[in-house]
């Protein structure tokens, strides 16, 4: 499997976070996000992008298992979603030309 497809699967499971799952599928939805976004800013960053590193690696600790973020349901639904569609965005352009 290509290395970018994982992150679109990573995406998919952030976009489809919306509907109604047991709390144990958004514990790994966590894991998930904190690994492709965590890996996202590395490959970024070693690609010699400049500001995007920061911001992947900034939601990477938004979505870290270890520290907790505390927000509403409906609130972690629209980061879920924008992060998905976000890293989705992101994977399709920089692996477009590779």
């Amino acid at each position: 499997m290509k290395q970018h497809h994982l992150f679109y699967i990573a995406s998919f499971a952030m976009v489809i976070a919306v509907l109604d799952f047991p709390y144990g599928y958004y514990q790994l939805l966590r894991f998930i996000g904190f690994f492709a976004f965590g890996i996202a800013a590395y490959i970024s960053y070693s690609s010699g992008q400049k500001i995007i590193p920061f911001v992947l690696g900034f939601m990477a600790i938004v979505f870290n298992p270890s520290i907790k973020v505390y927000l509403d349901r409906e609130v972690w639904a629209v980061i879920d979603v924008l992060s998905g569609m976000g890293l989705s965005i992101w994977t399709f352009y920089f692996f477009k030309n590779k």
